[in-house]
């Protein structure tokens, strides 16, 4: 599963950890999961670094990247 949020938005990561309670408690059998860091080609508009989705992920116990669809 990918659990996508926005890095302009700090309120979409603290989200995550809702999404991934809401997949734990949805899914069948293991899964493997990734938290991904949206939009990273909105520089100036950035209010989360990478360091601390990386931080958020291993948290979580989760993978993480960045991306951006742009």
């Amino acid at each position: 599963a990918l659990i996508v949020f926005d890095v302009t938005s700090k309120s979409s990561l603290n989200s995550a950890e809702g999404w991934l309670q809401l997949y734990q408690d949805n899914m069948t059998g293991h899964g493997f999961t990734l938290l991904v860091g949206n939009k990273i080609d909105l520089k100036k508009e950035r209010e989360v670094d990478k360091d601390e989705g990386m931080r958020k992920a291993k948290e979580l116990g989760m993978l993480y990247y960045e991306v951006s669809a742009k």
